[in-house]
């Protein structure tokens, strides 16, 4: 009979684990993608210049498919913000198995022991006691971040190693779509025009470029939180503390062996 004690995992069941969490993160972005898409498609149909009704004038019909737009944008931060912090708490989670002091620190969270404490010979242990208890402020921590602009993202995801460089362009017209979201949930959307306060209209190429343009953006953040040298680090070390000694080089190689080339793509085409 095999003692349970003696188990120790396979680098690839380790890297199987991990790539099994992240694929749950991007599952919820692609379901979420997929509802985006399905709102654009009916909003399309619904073009005033198209459908002639007596129960509603054109006026109507315009303010109702702009308030529509507005629904598509605030949802369409959401799941931006929610794949970033989905992305950002994997990590420090992943990181807390092996390095718990610096995740701790990074969420400015440094324990200061009294000289009492320091002087009992159970520091150690003491440490320990604080590290467990402090997981849970990672959740708050993420949960706290708010994301009004892009240098929110670029900032929380450089903060776990992770440097969205092929996003650049995309971030660009993301942020113009977080600056319209804002203005939308705070501001109501309102414009001065000609010292009248009124809507602001949203036109559906807009739209439809801004939720193309997340897509993408999605699309390229996934891949390089798979292919990136952090995620190879962070399980380097969560292999050590499970008594697997791997190279960053042999993670890689581990993980590219269990990602299919197609992973990444958007199962669907965008819409025009």
């Amino acid at each position: 009979m095999t003692n349970t004690k003696d188990f120790k995992p396979s680098l690839s069941s380790i890297v199987v684990q991990e790539i099994i969490e992240l694929s749950k993160i991007q599952d919820i972005c692609i379901n979420n993608l997929r509802r985006i898409k399905g709102i654009v498609y009916v909003n399309r149909k619904l073009d005033p210049d198209r459908i002639i009704s007596k129960e509603f004038s054109q006026e109507d019909l315009i303010a109702y498919v702009n308030e529509v737009h507005r629904i598509i944008i605030v949802f369409s931060h959401s799941t931006m913000e929610t794949a970033v912090c989905d992305i950002v708490q994997y990590l420090l989670k992943l990181r807390y198995t092996y390095e718990p002091l610096k995740v701790l620190a990074l969420l400015q969270q440094k324990k200061k022991f009294s000289e009492e404490e320091k002087a009992s010979g159970d520091i150690d242990k003491l440490i320990q006691e604080y590290i467990t208890s402090s997981a849970g402020l990672i959740d708050q921590f993420v949960n706290s971040r708010k994301f009004n602009k892009k240098s929110h993202i670029v900032d929380q995801l450089k903060a776990v190693g992770i440097d969205p460089k092929s996003t650049d362009k995309l971030l660009d017209l993301l942020n113009e779509m977080m600056l319209r979201r804002h203005n939308i949930a705070h501001k109501f959307d309102y414009i001065q025009e000609n010292g009248q306060k009124r809507l602001n209209d949203i036109e559906f190429r807009t739209v439809v470029e801004w939720t193309n343009n997340l897509m993408d953006f999605l699309q390229s953040l996934l891949k390089d939180v798979f292919l990136s040298d952090q995620l190879a680090i962070d399980i380097q070390g969560k292999a050590k503390i499970l008594g697997v000694i791997a190279t960053k080089e042999e993670v890689q190689e581990t993980i590219k062996g269990f990602i299919h080339i197609d992973r990444f793509d958007i199962p669907w085409s965008k819409t025009k």
